[in-house]
């Protein structure tokens, strides 16, 4: 890629794109610090991390150190040691997920003013970017990285891959009190998304109690026996089980609107209509004049059956029940023809426009009808639960179970949430339909925990009382009876419980819904983003601190201890003197419904996110609406590797998000992304609002005033997607997702969506075929696999562990070569690699779920990432 074109908004994602003017700028500035200025190279490099946590980002890192050894073989290049690296031809970086904390490493080494402190002197030294590029590289083949302890504190380039193995367990780094700090902040935050989430339902609960007995006081002559009718003759009886009134609801919805709408679909005929008047729309719709004509009879019978008027024609019922079925199917019509008139009010309304509305409204009522229904199952067991307390000798047994139950459900769900999060990645989980059985587990604890507020409004609402042994008086008038609560006077009027614990405790619950609701910063700090990317920043980010290393500074040694010096921000990380590569921290965002593409919606559920030199690019447009919210690089490599959230790309369900939210295991965050939301939130709900969202998955991508970001890798995973975009000539890209079965689903998913979106064919070649190559291929040849499968062939026979393709564009004669290293066990691995292996024999593929690595396992992987990169790059 010779010329660079600069970034325009109004340029289409799906267009060829090069690189931004600060990513033009960053590669300009590198080549003229690299090479003579009349011999430029004539092609672009980047290296691709991918996702997988901590196994990717050590692994990575040993392919960075081989990266770091190699010679840079450019024949005008300029003769300076720290610029004769292979490691510095590369002028991209990429990474996703855990790739992104070896990566953030990596770039944060180049910082060109840090501040040292000389040991011997004790003056503050300012460092140049030269040799701020000099000591990264220094840094990177400093092979094998020794203990912090042994640390050479005059040299800046040894502490910090010492820093990085030291503290591999980045999330519990000194072991039992990490932990416990740890679980505090996830048992805290667990707590706090449950109050908000319980305050509210509290609240909703009460309304409705407060809804339920007002219409009794107000209308008693005509609700009070629905009320007493839905209650159980004995409260005391074994499994008495108080009904909700809500279902007799949800039966008057059906009987009046559902069922009338179902009809007046049939009413209308397929004539076309010129002038579409009343007279001309009865007229063309003979169902709907027989629906008219038969209400009308109907109406003269009940009115005959009810005046006691004799007429021989007709026999009219007598029946209570005859009388009611007689009524309801009169009413029925009538509304069927009232709404067929109303659907179809507006003038010449084609046939096919009144059905399809008719649908719609339709599906509209029986939502409404499946909403009352729930809570109307909610009701009746929370007001039953309640019931069964109250009425039993000792209530203590069935509140512990059912604490018990929902603790050890949580606790459960929460161990295996990783697992869950992360499907189509081998093992059992690939062999059951998991989001059905998540489904069902998320809908039965989300029951459990409404059903317990209810029951806990019930009690404050109708209070603590003792019910009579065999008693049929009901419950309500038991409520409303006693002294202390007041009464019902007569049944037209309602002794409002003025100054009553009832009425005080649901204008409180009021009050903290709406002051739980109105601080926004609850839904992101309830996550464990927070604690995940503070503690990310502290062990890669902190290993490029020189202030921790330098002499007499023992406190910032530790890794617990945090330091302002950790993070950066957005233009301190891109300074415009940094000599570095160009980073693109690729993220997702999460994108279920709203205003997108349908292909987005249904299947990738998830946008590209970029954070470079240029700012944020969405799907690689600049996204200018909000300069002002760029984060610090810590939060953002942090959610690039949020994989375990409600929200995960192409493999969001609502099973998994239910089960995931209400045990709190939530990565994402939301960010405010400088606009309106499509769909307005009151401003005193807005927590309960995008919680709500993310236990629904319902995710709005672009259309939301905050969008849902989490790890890059659920959109694409190898990090080589954005390169693409692009166009580079030679990418190199470490692809380190599970993949114990070696199946290259990562590497196949970008493949598809580079086809689609670039509309790039990926041919597999040897290293003979290829110019960059063809000089080594008889040495290197023995590491490349001709496709996916041979790779798959048992560990440890022989030395495969890459692949090459020639990728080609459409209507383009750019060409990308791309260079997959995969980790894998190869037959000139060292005796202690082989002995790890046999010990652990899912290495190098382990879980992700495993974030602690020890020392073996760590040396293992960086070991390994080195040996395969040294095999593809000799030194």
């Amino acid at each position: 890629m010779d010329g660079e074109t600069k970034l325009d908004a109004s340029e289409s994602p799906r267009e060829p794109f090069t690189t931004g003017p600060r990513e033009a700028a960053v590669k300009k500035r590198r080549w003229k610090a690299l090479y003579e200025p009349d011999a430029e190279p004539k092609t672009t490099w980047g290296l691709a991390l991918s996702g997988g946590g901590i196994r990717s980002a050590t692994f990575c890192l040993g392919v960075l150190q081989a990266l770091a050894k190699a010679k840079f073989s450019h024949s005008n290049a300029k003769a300076k040691d720290t610029k004769t690296t292979l490691l510095a031809r590369f002028d991209f970086l990429s990474t996703v997920s855990g790739g992104g904390y070896v990566g953030s490493f990596f770039s944060a080494l180049f910082r060109p003013r840090s501040r040292v402190i000389d040991p011997k002197t004790g003056i503050p030294e300012i460092i140049s970017p030269e040799l701020a590029a000099k000591d990264a590289y220094r840094a990177l083949q400093n092979d094998p990285p020794g203990r912090m302890a042994g640390a050479v504190a005059a040299d800046s380039a040894d502490p910090p891959l010492r820093w990085l193995r030291e503290n591999g367990r980045y999330l519990a780094p000194n072991g039992p009190g990490d932990l416990l700090y740890d679980v505090t902040i996830a048992v805290r935050n667990l707590i706090s998304v449950h109050y908000v989430a319980g305050i509210t339902l509290l609240t909703l609960f009460l309304l409705a109690f407060s809804f339920r007995f007002l219409s009794v006081g107000l209308t008693g002559e005509y609700l009070l026996p629905i009320e007493m009718a839905m209650q159980p003759d004995d409260a005391t009886m074994h499994g008495a089980i108080w009904w909700s009134p809500w279902f007799l609801a949800a039966a008057g919805w059906i009987l009046l609107l559902v069922l009338p709408i179902g009809a007046a679909y049939w009413y209308r005929l397929d004539t076309p209509v010129v002038s579409w008047n009343w007279v001309r729309n009865l007229a063309t719709s003979v169902p709907a004049l027989v629906a008219m004509m038969m209400a009308g009879v109907g109406s003269f019978v009940f009115i005959t059956a009810t005046s006691k008027t004799v007429v021989p024609v007709f026999a009219p019922p007598t029946g209570d029940g005859e009388m009611l079925a007689l009524l309801l199917f009169n009413i029925m019509l009538c509304m069927s023809v009232v709404i067929y008139f109303w659907l179809a009010r507006h003038d010449q309304m084609p046939s096919r426009e009144f059905r399809s509305n008719a649908t719609r409204t339709l599906s509209w009522h029986i939502g409404g009808v499946l909403l009352v229904l729930a809570f109307a199952a909610i009701e009746t067991g929370g007001q039953t639960l309640y019931l069964w307390m109250r009425t039993a000798e000792t209530s203590v047994p069935t509140v512990a179970s059912i604490a018990a139950g929902m603790t050890a459900m949580i606790a459960l769900i929460r161990t295996f949430s990783p697992a869950l999060a992360q499907p189509g990645k081998g093992g059992l989980l690939t062999r059951i339909p998991l989001d059905m059985i998540l489904g069902i587990v998320g809908i039965v604890l989300l029951t459990m925990i409404l059903i317990t507020w209810h029951a806990l409004a019930s009690y404050f609402f109708l209070g603590d009382f003792t019910l009579p042994a065999a008693t049929g008086r009901p419950l309500i008038l038991l409520a409303f009876c006693e002294p202390s609560w007041g009464s019902i006077a007569t049944p037209t009027q309602f002794l409002l419980l003025i100054g009553k614990l009832p009425w005080q405790f649901t204008s409180v619950c009021i009050v903290a819904t709406f002051s739980a609701g109105v601080f926004l910063g609850f839904v992101n700090l309830s996550s464990l983003q927070t604690m995940y990317s503070a503690r990310l920043s502290r062990a890669y980010l902190g290993a490029s601190n020189r202030s921790r290393f330098a002499s007499g500074n023992d406190t910032l040694k530790n890794v617990t201890e945090p330091d302002a010096d950790d993070d950066f921000t957005h233009a301190a990380y891109f300074d415009d003197q940094n000599l570095g590569p160009a980073h693109i921290i690729n993220v997702t965002i999460n994108a279920t419904t709203g205003s997108g593409d349908a292909l987005t919606q249904r299947d990738r559920q998830g946008l590209p996110m970029a954070i470079t030199p240029d700012g944020i690019l969405v799907e690689g447009v600049p996204w200018l609406k909000n300069d002002m919210a760029l984060l610090k690089i810590g939060q953002w490599i942090g959610i690039s590797g949020a994989a375990f959230s409600t929200g995960i790309g192409r493999g969001t369900s609502l099973g998994k998000a239910l089960v995931l939210g209400l045990t709190n295991v939530r990565l994402g965050w939301w960010w405010q992304a400088g606009q309106n939301d499509r769909k307005a939130i009151f401003p005193l709900w807005r927590n309960q609002a995008y919680l709500l969202r993310e236990l629904r998955a319902s995710f709005m991508g672009k259309d939301g005033a905050h969008w849902y970001l989490s790890d890059g890798g659920h959109f694409e995973n190898t990090a080589v997607f954005e390169l693409l975009r692009r166009r580079l000539d030679v990418v190199v890209c470490c692809d380190c997702g599970a993949d114990p079965d070696y199946e290259f689903e990562d590497l196949a998913n970008l493949m598809r969506l580079a086809r689609i979106d670039f509309a790039a064919d990926f041919t597999p070649v040897s290293p003979a075929q290829t110019p960059l190559l063809s000089a080594r291929a008889a040495d290197i040849a023995p590491y490349f696999a001709m496709n996916a499968a041979d790779l798959a062939a048992s560990a440890g026979n022989d030395n495969k562990c890459a692949l090459l393709y020639r990728v080609t564009y459409k209507n383009s004669a750019q060409e990308t070569l791309l260079i997959v290293l995969k980790p894998r066990l190869i037959k000139d691995a060292p005796l202690d690699i082989v002995q790890y292996h046999s010990g652990h024999p899912d290495f190098p593929q382990q879980s992700t779920i495993d974030q602690f690595f020890d020392e073996a396992q760590w040396e293992s992987y960086r070991k390994l990432g080195a040996l395969i990169g040294a095999k593809i790059f000799p030194h």
